[in-house]
């Protein structure tokens, strides 16, 4: 029996049999277990957020410059994201100085995986907000800004397909809250354009 102990002792079966190391084991699983959960719940988050919103079809266009007078409102920023399942295009133009009519236009390309957060706080946000009455009377938001989300199933725009009327007057009006809402908004479809619209057209 003697004779054995030493080498017991020193074989890695014995380490099983130690404290310090069955504590360290025991760390090491609950770590390698907490990390797995994490990652299948970011894949799962992110197949059942592609499950819930998944239209066939979408367009987003923001224009800054819908307020105009007898000469009408001059777009100073296009922002277009438009796509299906497949992908979506962006193309993200601005005016150049002194100029109406000549633009620096930038355009690229995203997954849809990419930008659905965006089309889903587009609906989710903008399901909540008022838009002018009638339409292209007042600029309700006061950004001299519009923003047209449509899919298959919503739609919803504000400042009329010509812009809006500079001394017009609506009978809906927006709040400060809803300002702020729209204001971010237009700060998350201007982001977009600047991330992904990044080759130049000539």
């Amino acid at each position: 029996m003697c004779s054995l102990r030493p080498f017991y002792c020193c074989t890695p079966f014995s380490l099983l049999f130690n404290p310090m190391m069955q504590l360290a084991f025991h760390t090491y699983i609950f770590i390698f277990l907490t990390l797995l959960l994490i990652c299948l719940f970011r894949n799962s988050s992110s197949s059942t957020n592609t499950t819930i919103f998944s239209p066939t079809m979408y367009k987003v266009l923001l224009r800054q410059g819908i307020t105009g007078g007898f000469a009408g409102p001059v777009s100073t920023q296009v922002v277009d994201i438009e796509g299906d399942q497949s992908g979506a295009t962006i193309m993200n133009a601005t005016l150049k100085p002194k100029s109406r009519n000549d633009y620096h236009t930038m355009s690229g390309a995203s997954s849809f995986d990419e930008v659905v957060p965006l089309l889903m706080n587009l609906k989710e946000i903008l399901s909540t907000l008022p838009t002018e009455e009638p339409v292209g009377s007042e600029d309700i938001y006061g950004q001299n800004i519009s923003i047209s989300f449509f899919t298959d199933d919503f739609q919803w725009s504000n400042g009329g397909p010509e812009g809006c009327s500079a001394d017009g007057k609506s009978s809906v009006q927006a709040t400060e809250a809803d300002k702020a809402k729209f204001k971010q908004l237009v700060e998350m479809i201007r982001n977009a354009g600047t991330q992904y619209a990044t080759a130049a057209q000539q």
